[in-house]
Order: C-alpha cells, then sequence, then structure tokens
C-alpha cells in the first residue's frame, strides 16, 4: 500500500491543474461575447497544455465540470490544489525540524495564521508565519515527485 500510494500522482496533479487552469481561464479572461472562441476551444488549448498525450477532439469533460458552473464556486477550483500546497509547505517547516523545534513553529503558527488571518491578507500572514513565500518543493515531495 506505501509503494502504492503515489501511483499515477504526476498524472493527478497535471489533471487537478488543468481544472484549475480551465475554471482560471473561464473566469478571468474569456468572454463569450467578444470571443472568437468557444469554451470547448479553450479548453482544448488547456488540455494541451496540461496533458502528456494529444487531446481528444470529442472531450465534452467541461459539460460535466459542476464547480465550473455554479453561482458560488466560479474561479474557486484552483483552490484545491492552492490548499495542498500551503498544507505542504506548512508541514514541512515541522518534517525537516526535530522536536525541540516544533513548539517555536507550534507557537509561530498561533501567532501569525491563526491570530491575523481575517485581518490582514492571505499572503502576508503565511510570509509572518514561514517567513517566506509558499514554495512547491514541498508538495512535490508529498506526491513523490521530488
Amino acid at each position: 500500500m506505501l509503494a502504492a500510494r503515489n501511483f499515477k500522482a504526476a498524472t493527478n496533479l497535471l489533471y487537478q491543474l488543468r481544472l484549475g487552469a480551465t475554471d482560471m481561464a473561464l473566469h478571468h479572461h474569456y468572454d463569450p461575447y467578444s470571443s472568437d472562441k468557444t469554451i470547448f476551444d479553450v479548453q482544448q488549448s488547456i488540455v494541451e497544455s496540461f496533458s502528456v498525450r494529444p487531446p481528444c477532439d470529442l472531450d465534452m469533460h467541461i459539460c460535466s465540470f459542476s464547480h465550473l458552473f455554479t453561482l458560488t464556486y466560479g474561479a474557486g477550483y484552483y483552490a484545491y490544489i492552492w490548499s495542498d500546497m500551503l498544507a505542504a509547505d506548512t508541514a514541512a517547516c515541522f518534517d525537516t525540524t526535530d522536536k525541540a523545534e516544533w513548539q517555536r513553529w507550534g507557537r509561530r503558527f498561533r501567532d501569525s495564521v491563526l491570530a491575523k488571518l481575517g485581518i490582514l491578507e492571505p499572503m502576508a500572514v503565511y510570509k509572518l508565519f514561514r517567513g517566506r513565500v509558499p514554495q512547491t518543493d514541498a508538495l512535490l515531495a508529498r506526491y513523490g515527485l521530488q
């Protein structure tokens, strides 16, 4: 089971990134009234960027991508990977230090993330906690890709 936990990790990560990119492209960059492209054209160009195989011309996955078309979730799909990256990067500060440092990191988390989130911009809060912007290294390690 442990050996198989990262089976197809890269493929699954690319798939999630593709869905997030599609969501962002359609909600932030696409205007159906002025564009000569359809949502299927947008999807195809994104699939080409995030797939290891050529896309299928008949792929209509976007029609069943319910997150994309709900009233309260537009442009929010990327949050799955973003939160996964933040969680992995946060856990890495505990994983890369000895137990004697855990209390210091715990206090730092409490005093920054738990105390300031909702008051300051989220990225500013994360920088207070980690002393830097989040990095993808820990996420890739979590997926067994590094």
